[in-house]
């Protein structure tokens, strides 16, 4: 686990350092996550709660953030998943069967302040969330560029890692390969 942080946190410090125009005045960094953390319930104990992805973004985020300097803004939805695992999967494949756009709950992020997002989320039947899309697709990300970083325990399917591109492509953002 500390070897992966190591990576991380350098992959992370690599692809900032990469992303400003030489010449540029100093830019800022923004950390945009999803993350089921806050909907634990007080109480909840590893064998009766048990999910491997819960919280594992916003620890990578807070790690990025810390890093990097950057800004942190938690993607929330107004509905709340399930927090056991199996109820969760049914209802993020019951949103993408319906190409679902959950509403937001967050308040809103002036990106006009940003020129490096890092967009992290856990992988849900091999794609972000469809609350992600929701995001993705209410801001313009004209001149940003946009890394992701993800929660994997399956794989990212190239065909869904297409779609996600192509909904930043069409707001205008440029993608980084993922970490």
């Amino acid at each position: 686990m500390f070897g992966r942080r190591i990576f991380l946190l350098g992959a992370a410090y690599f692809m900032v350092g990469f992303t400003r125009p030489s010449g540029a005045a100093e830019s800022r960094t923004l950390v945009a996550f999803f993350s089921r953390l806050p909907e634990m319930p007080s109480g909840a104990d590893a064998v009766t709660h048990a999910t491997a992805s819960t919280g594992n973004v916003e620890e990578a985020a807070k790690t990025i953030g810390a890093l990097t300097g950057a800004d942190l803004y938690a993607i929330r939805s107004s509905r709340k998943y399930p927090v056991l695992h199996r109820q969760n999967s049914i209802e993020a494949k019951k949103e993408l069967d319906e190409n679902a756009r959950p509403p937001l709950s967050s308040p809103s992020v002036d990106l006009s302040k940003y020129s490096t997002v890092f967009i992290g989320f856990p992988i849900w039947w091999y794609q972000e969330p469809m609350i992600v899309r929701s995001f993705l697709e209410k801001y313009d990300w004209q001149g940003k560029t946009v890394i992701p970083f993800l929660r994997i325990y399956g794989g990212w399917n190239r065909s869904r890692r297409k779609q996600y591109q192509e909904v930043l492509q069409r707001r205008k953002g440029l993608i980084r390969e993922a970490l």
